[in-house]
């Protein structure tokens, strides 16, 4: 499956000092530590789609397909190539699926839900006040917009990043449980582990990790995890 990425988090950006980039690269070249790296090439939606269809023997084969990650794919920035790709490459029977956190218009999800394959949600932390201290927002966007995705049986898969002390503790599991738990339909849920991939960039940076000396989840850890979705009768899979 290829993965393709946009350039902003809604849930970052506005407390980001390049929160008005226009990605013209002048930061990457400027970096003397080479923290900053201009990455990819400027398309058009329909170069992309004729990107994609390079792979399509790959795709038959496999029962692959394209995932819109990032950043947020449905950024305002972002949204309408996204949606544009989406629709073309649904009518030629590409599989797709968007990966959001959910902080978006309502209208601008669904444009781009309804045209792809499945939906794969980031869903870090319940609690209202948590949630805005380690993110900068609040989460009724984010669980408005998931039940109107289930309401209207759009495939979805919730995904939880698990980040120690944050959002892997069982209050916040059990929390989400209850939450998906009484979603309509039945909607799965992948809990990703605690990977430790952002440590050589923190130090490109100069910056602590903030994580440092903290251990990847274990397979034993993980089950108990999955165990406290499982008690809301959830399907719950570790990793995806």
């Amino acid at each position: 499956s290829r993965e393709l990425a946009g350039p902003l988090d809604p849930l970052t950006a506005a407390n980001r000092p390049d929160a008005h980039c226009v990605r013209c690269g002048d930061c990457a070249e400027a970096c003397p530590t080479g923290a900053r790296e201009l990455v990819g090439r400027t398309l058009t939606a329909a170069e992309l789609v004729a990107e994609v269809l390079r792979d399509a023997p790959y795709h038959a084969e496999t029962g692959g397909g394209v995932t819109f990650s990032g950043g947020e794919p449905l950024a305002p920035a972002n949204a309408p190539f996204v949606t544009a790709c989406l629709a073309d490459l649904s009518r030629r029977g590409v599989h797709t699926a968007l990966d959001t956190c959910g902080h978006v218009p309502t209208d601008t999800l669904l444009d781009a839900a309804t045209l792809a394959d499945l939906v794969l949600w980031d869903l870090k932390l319940v609690d209202d006040a948590a949630h805005r201290r380690h993110t900068g927002v609040g989460v009724g966007l984010i669980h408005a917009n998931l039940r109107a995705l289930a309401a209207r049986g759009i495939p979805v898969r919730v995904r939880v990043p698990l980040v120690p002390g944050i959002t892997d503790g069982e209050d916040n599991l059990a929390a989400i449980g209850r939450f998906v738990a009484g979603l309509p339909g039945r909607v799965p849920v992948d809990l990703l582990p605690y990977h430790t991939a952002a440590r050589d960039k923190y130090a490109r940076l100069g910056r602590d990790y903030p994580l440092a000396g903290i251990p990847a989840h274990g397979v034993e850890e993980m089950g108990r995890k999955a165990a406290v979705l499982s008690g809301f009768g959830l399907d719950v899979n570790c990793g995806g």
